[in-house]
């Protein structure tokens, strides 16, 4: 029996971005993950991947040269974490990335810089959970490092919709663990927020007390449509 090669997309599994790539910034290349091996699927609508940032920006991943999503790009998680910098994911007219519901996008814990923005351009997509018309996905605030402004921020630039079909809802949560002060800067949502077309509606939910616990605990700008 002959051997099979799969290529690098059909080997995909969590995953690290490399900060030292070299020849693009695209999502799909390669030699942009560690050892090769790219997270998510253009495939498929569920995906149990995680994409992880850890490092500081290189040559692509800034505001001029972002990372690039390409076609159908489905990914469950993407988490932020240790030295990575102020990373720009995807543009607002580019690719939509589409999530996995359940899955969360999470500026984390140990992320050791101060005043580390971390920018969501990629129009947004969340997906139903397996089997149902509805699905969940959260955006989660967890940094410690600093405090007001030197704690960091998220912002997310494009279009965010979900796909729940109707007489279902897409819950979308602004969570996470930080507490503290943490009222001198702004999370932003500034993007358009829409139900979708699948005849379903999307659920914005923010913790109670805002100000003190979790996501977006200063202000949310929100643009709706």
């Amino acid at each position: 029996m002959g051997s099979v090669l799969l290529a690098p997309s059909a080997r995909a599994a969590s995953s690290t971005w490399l900060n030292n790539g070299t020849t693009d910034g695209s999502w799909l290349t390669s030699t942009n993950w560690v050892g090769g091996v790219i997270p998510g699927s253009n495939s498929t609508l569920t995906n149990a991947d995680t994409a992880t940032f850890n490092t500081a920006v290189g040559t692509f991943g800034t505001s001029g040269s972002p990372v690039l999503i390409d076609t159908n790009r489905n990914i469950r998680s993407l988490t932020f974490n240790a030295t990575a910098g102020n990373y720009f994911i995807g543009t607002t007219g580019g690719n939509k990335l589409l999530l996995t519901s359940g899955g969360a996008i999470t500026f984390g814990t140990a992320i050791a810089g101060t005043g580390v923005a971390i920018n969501i351009n990629a129009p947004l997509e969340i997906q139903n959970a397996s089997g149902t018309g509805a699905g969940s996905y959260t955006f989660a605030y967890s940094g410690t490092n600093g405090t007001g402004a030197g704690s960091g921020s998220l912002a997310f630039g494009g279009a965010i919709s979900g796909v729940a079909t109707s007489g279902n809802t897409t819950t979308l949560n602004l969570g996470g663990t930080t507490v503290g002060n943490d009222t001198t800067h702004t999370h932003t949502i500034s993007g358009n927020i829409s139900n979708g077309a699948a005849g379903g509606k999307l659920e914005l939910k923010k913790p109670v007390p805002i100000l003190r616990l979790g996501f977006f605990p200063a202000t949310i700008r929100l643009q709706e449509m």
